[in-house]
């Protein structure tokens, strides 16, 4: 968020799709190489079945890995912000572990 709210969508973007990269691969067992980054891919090995709107959200943030300065409106930070916080609420919930973590800004 610390990028988010000095104006730099961009960067803030790039750290939303990685926060949402990181948490899948963490709810993976085995060997998960470190290039992989498909999201869709690491969701199906973290859970198997994924639901159709967790799919979507994902489909939707996955290609956004890569920085290309500027191009990301407030707007569309906003956008995958909702996303990933949607994520990150459906992967808490498939765990009790997860459930000391607080998902809003502060």
């Amino acid at each position: 968020m610390g990028f988010y709210r000095v104006g730099r969508h961009d960067q803030a973007t790039i750290q939303f799709r990685g926060f949402v990269e990181m948490l899948l691969k963490a709810n993976c067992t085995g060997f998960i190489s470190s290039t992989e980054n498909n999201l869709l891919t690491l969701s199906n090995k973290a859970f198997g079945e994924v639901p159709a709107e967790i799919r979507k959200a994902l489909t939707y943030i996955n290609p956004h890995y890569t920085l290309v300065k500027s191009v990301y409106s407030p707007a569309f930070a906003d956008d995958i912000y909702e996303k990933s916080k949607m994520i990150a609420e459906w992967v808490f919930s498939q765990s009790s572990s997860y459930n000391q973590f607080n998902l809003e800004i502060e």
